[in-house]
């Protein structure tokens, strides 16, 4: 599956990635809610994976924009 990760910290992106990607899905990363979004628009996902707490525009805000966007994403 392609998988978009959304976190402000380096480091979970990073562990993240490398479980997901050892288990052989695609991922791109994002550092926050409005770098993921534009990333998503760009290059759509299977799955978003998403800090619900992120720096900048948040987590909450970020699950409903792509939400309003495309109601059948999982998140």
């Amino acid at each position: 599956a392609r998988i978009l990760i959304i976190d402000d910290e380096t480091d979970v992106r990073i562990a993240t990635r490398r479980i997901l990607e050892r288990a052989g899905h695609e991922v791109t990363e994002a550092s926050s809610g409005e770098e993921g979004v534009e990333s998503f628009n760009k290059n759509p996902a299977d799955l978003i994976i998403t800090d619900i707490m992120d720096a900048g525009q948040g987590g909450v805000e970020t699950v409903a924009q792509l939400r309003e966007q495309h109601p059948g994403l999982r998140i």
